[in-house]
């Protein structure tokens, strides 16, 4: 849904654009959150990049989502969900909470 705004409002339309745009950020932003508590909590790594994790993972669910509704099918989303359940074991769980 994020990706067919921000390719309908590219250069074309400055308010659609600043809509999605902000979508965006309340994106990033709520992930970021989710992972700082997790931080806190001991489950996730102190030291994490938050954003990076937040743009991965938006990234990965907006692509998984186009290429799924091409090929009208959902392989594409459950590679995504495996992939990111894998970075998010590997890369940011804690190692005391494994």
């Amino acid at each position: 849904p994020l990706l067919n705004t921000a390719v309908d409002a590219d250069d074309g339309n400055p308010l659609l654009r600043d809509h999605a745009r902000k979508a965006l950020k309340a994106w990033q932003d709520r992930i970021e959150s989710m992972i700082t508590e997790g931080i806190r909590s001991g489950e996730i790594r102190r030291g994490a990049d938050t954003r990076r994790a937040a743009n991965l993972i938006i990234a990965s669910l907006e692509g998984a989502l186009m290429i799924a509704r091409l090929e009208r099918g959902d392989q594409a989303l459950r590679d995504a969900v495996a992939h990111l359940h894998g970075y998010i074991e590997t890369e940011l769980r804690s190692q005391k909470r494994k």
